[in-house]
């Protein structure tokens, strides 16, 4: 009898080996997967933003043109545009010599908004992808023709998140 208990229980044990059951322990975690993403905006490259009034000889009435500026800002993230003065503190295109052009920016198409920085700026609320806002840009009508010449301005655009 004892040979049978030896023989059964030698089987079992190397059923069970061979099977990993007597020997598999289980032990259990968790893993954590995580990403932080941070509100940021950004504004798109100096040759996309533009506005451009053309070529003209004669400016005899308020010259008015479209342009447009792109912002991109992080789902959920609320924002406002904000435009300065430009390189000549008042809103003037120069030809580089001492020929100045005034023009004005706005917000809105009746152009009675003007866009600058604080209270006047654009708000808008980000969507991840690039949102391009609208500006109103208008020459007035000088008293005096302004020379011949190519006038330009550079105005900095402020995102504040």
């Amino acid at each position: 009898m004892r040979i049978i208990h030896a023989v059964v229980a030698t089987a079992f044990a190397a059923s069970t080996l061979i099977s990993g059951q007597a020997l598999a322990v289980t032990a259990t975690g968790n893993l954590k997967v995580k990403i932080k993403i941070k509100a940021e905006c950004t504004v798109a490259a100096d040759t996309e933003n533009t506005l451009d009034f053309g070529e003209v000889s004669f400016i005899d009435n308020d010259l008015d043109v479209d342009g447009s500026l792109t912002v991109r800002c992080t789902k959920g993230t609320d924002y406002t545009i904000g435009l300065g003065d430009g390189e000549n503190g008042d809103r003037t295109m120069d030809d580089g010599a001492s020929n100045s052009i005034a023009y004005e920016l706005y917000s809105n198409s009746d152009r009675d908004a003007n866009w600058g920085t604080g209270g006047s700026a654009v708000s808008d609320e980000g969507n991840g992808a690039e949102q391009t806002h609208t500006v109103y840009g208008r020459v007035p009508a000088p008293a005096e023709q302004p020379a011949p010449g190519d006038y330009e301005d550079t105005v900095a655009i402020t995102v504040t998140y």
